[in-house]
């Protein structure tokens, strides 16, 4: 009996030492990730001219495929006091584009949108990003076509 005892509490004693070495482990490994993380965030903080320069670069533009690569970056800009991701960006400048006729309108609607995002992006910028996503939406399609049909 007396084996029987000192086995099991040998057991537990093991057991219990192993889970506690277990979770110091993982709980030095988490904060270390938080930490790298964090400081990946906050190094990535660009202004919008850096987006509005690689959509410039970009041959070939096809909103799809642009964010799809939005999607997977970790890329944050900061207009104002507002941080937004890269794909946030992107389905904002896609949905002005949708909704606007002309540069004029695209502009008013940013300017709605956050009132302090003309100040960051020049005029010529502007334009490029509005005729870059405004291709492939019915409205481009719609303008292409001959008049009198519509």
């Amino acid at each position: 009996m007396k084996t029987l005892i000192t086995t099991i509490v040998t057991l537990l004693l093991t057991v219990t030492l192993t889970a506690q070495n277990h979770v110091a482990v993982n709980t030095l490994n988490y904060e270390t990730d938080v930490r790298t993380v964090s400081t990946k965030k906050i190094s990535e903080i660009e202004s919008v001219s850096a987006l509005t320069l690689e959509i410039y670069e970009t041959s070939n533009f096809e909103y799809r495929n642009f964010l799809k690569d939005a999607e997977d970056s970790h890329k944050r800009y900061q207009i104002g006091q507002e941080i937004y991701t890269k794909k946030e960006l992107v389905k904002i400048f896609r949905k002005g584009a949708r909704r606007s006729e002309n540069v004029i309108e695209f502009e008013e609607f940013l300017t709605d949108y956050n009132p302090k995002f003309l100040n960051n992006v020049s005029e010529l910028e502007t334009v490029d990003i509005f005729t870059k996503f405004r291709e492939g939406t019915l409205h481009a399609y719609l303008d292409t076509l001959p008049s009198g049909i519509f």
